[in-house]
């Protein structure tokens, strides 16, 4: 005996069955989707609106260091050659690149160090200093 086939009318229901179970699961995982909010302001990086770390400095020369003061990562802007580059460095990891194409200010660096998740919770995560480094290092001298 063949099977029917089902009636439009039990189509719709299952459809709004599914969409509502993708609804729901969306709605619990956006969060963890999106992009944490950086910020810095008097000295202070913040990331969702929670301090995380000092970023005191003036043009030329701007630290990030724990709240308690344990220095982490120093932002230089240097020249060579008659051109200006930035050159970063991981403290406690010892790792450091130079940088001429990307213009890090101390904000768009704490924004990319968060966004890699160089920082995260507060901390330096030596590997992914190293991706970082790696990515826009530019072997300048």
């Amino acid at each position: 005996m063949a099977q029917s086939l089902p009636s439009q009318n039990q189509n719709p229901i299952k459809m709004k069955k599914v969409l509502a179970v993708l609804f729901i699961a969306t709605t619990f995982l956006m969060p963890e989707l999106s992009a944490q909010e950086t910020k810095v302001k008097k000295g202070i990086g913040y990331v969702d609106g929670k301090e995380c770390l000092k970023v005191i400095g003036e043009a030329t020369n701007v630290t990030y260091s724990t709240l308690e003061g344990d220095e982490l990562i120093i932002l230089k802007y240097l020249e060579y050659r008659g051109d200006g580059y930035t050159e970063i460095i991981f403290l406690n990891e010892e790792i450091s690149f130079t940088c001429t194409s990307y213009g890090f200010t101390k904000k768009l660096l704490f924004k990319k160090l968060v966004e890699h998740g160089v920082i995260s919770n507060c901390v330096v995560d030596a590997e992914k200093a190293r991706n970082f480094a790696l990515k826009y290092h530019e072997n300048i001298w």
